[in-house]
């Protein structure tokens, strides 16, 4: 269990908007850039569900502390703890985070553990009820507006290490052990859709991580998996109506509806590389969740499938010339934009405006990429929030750009 969550296996955990990608870098401009978050999966069926025989984790009934507790993991083979488990707010363990010793003191040092996670609304615009083939799914209780935040919520469960296919789960039991009651039974009733010979626990993790951030500006060596009680409920979709990201600074994940969404409606998120084929999404998916996709971009007559594979295929296309470091032209980038506004792939729309931000500026055309930038702040403050990293980073190209083009006397 002591390898690294390198690449968060997951399709979902890596957006196919990343900024590294798309991080163009501007000449007269002083802007840097993110990777972004991505989302989380539940499975076809509810295995969490199922009566298990497998033993029930020990229980250690948190103390009050006013410092968090660590506990290393001690290997079988007698040698010394190199990873453990840290676990806050201090005295109340509603959060355990898995991770090499030597990074868990500086974890819980920060300041974030001694604030609340924000208050949830006095009344939830989503209900969590069976969805027909698919397990637990999350439902809109009212109409939801797009842009608007459903859900922020603190993981129960976080890891930078990689869930191992063949843990026989004493490691995740002993994770759970000092673990506030109420996290542990709520960690223990989401699904595990992996495969019958990979333990629960960590089949559990396998099936719901979602991309955490341990910086705000994130890069791989600072992400991890969470999982969490509610959006992890949210099931999949190739055309998304929510998109997940972290806030680092409070610690928690949030879903953001991508467009309106009626009342009774289920709500999705993503847990595919969304720029894949329609056939490679579904291969991918199948593996590693083991469900078919129905989603209404799966099922598709032939020839309608063909032009969205066709549309994802000019994206991913674009992605690759930015990521390698080119400077997409203006018809490009409205190729692109258009294609993504098609497809209705919001993230990936967001990420074509900011990337056409950064090449307009370095190619002079000002008042142009003025207008890309502000349709780049609205696009990501719809999907994350006014105070993200990518809304703060598009509203400083805004008022770069802005002062540039009409300077303060």
């Amino acid at each position: 269990m002591a390898s690294r969550l390198a690449d968060l296996i997951l399709a979902k955990s890596k957006t196919t908007g990343d900024s590294a990608a798309l991080d163009l870098p501007v000449e007269s401009l002083s802007i840097s850039s993110e990777q972004p978050q991505t989302p989380s999966a539940t499975s076809t069926s509810n295995p969490a569900t199922e009566t298990s025989t497998e033993p029930t984790p020990p229980t250690s009934t948190p103390s009050s502390s006013s410092k968090p507790l660590i506990v290393p993991f001690p290997p079988a083979n007698g040698s010394e703890a190199e990873d453990g488990f840290l676990y806050v707010p201090a005295g109340s363990n509603d959060l355990v985070i898995i991770d090499e010793l030597a990074n868990l003191d500086h974890t819980a040092s920060w300041p974030v553990w001694s604030v609340p996670p924000p208050p949830p609304p006095a009344e939830r615009c989503f209900y969590i009820e069976t969805a027909e083939g698919k397990g637990m799914g999350m439902f809109a209780s009212r109409p939801i507006k797009k842009g608007e935040l459903i859900i922020e919520e603190r993981p129960l469960f976080v890891t930078r290490l990689q869930p191992d296919e063949a843990s026989d789960g004493t490691f995740e039991m002993a994770a759970l052990k000092h673990l506030n009651p109420s996290t542990r039974e709520r960690f223990l009733s989401l699904s595990n859709a992996q495969d019958p010979h990979i333990n629960r626990l960590p089949g559990i993790l396998l099936t719901n991580l979602f991309a955490i951030d341990f910086d705000y500006e994130s890069s791989d060596e600072h992400l991890g998996g969470g999982v969490y009680e509610f959006i992890c409920r949210a099931n999949q979709d190739c055309v998304p109506s929510t998109h997940y990201h972290f806030n680092f600074k409070t610690f928690t994940g949030r879903l953001f509806a991508t467009r309106d969404i009626s009342k009774g409606e289920e709500i999705s998120v993503t847990y595919a590389a969304l720029l894949a084929s329609g056939a490679t999404r579904r291969r991918a998916l199948s593996k590693k969740y083991r469900f078919d996709c129905l989603c209404p971009t799966c099922t598709l007559p032939e020839d309608l499938a063909a032009q969205s594979d066709a549309r994802r295929a000019e994206l991913s296309r674009f992605d690759t010339f930015v990521r390698g470091g080119g400077m997409p032209s203006y018809p490009m980038l409205m190729d692109a934009l258009k294609v993504a506004e098609k497809e209705g792939l919001a993230s990936e729309r967001a990420h074509v405006l900011l990337a056409g931000t950064k090449a307009l500026s370095r190619s002079r055309q000002l008042e142009t990429a003025l207008d890309w930038a502000t349709k780049t702040r609205e696009a990501f403050e719809l999907l994350e929030g006014p105070v993200s990293f990518y809304s703060t980073l598009a509203r400083e190209h805004e008022e770069a750009l802005e002062a540039k083009l009409h300077p303060k006397a």
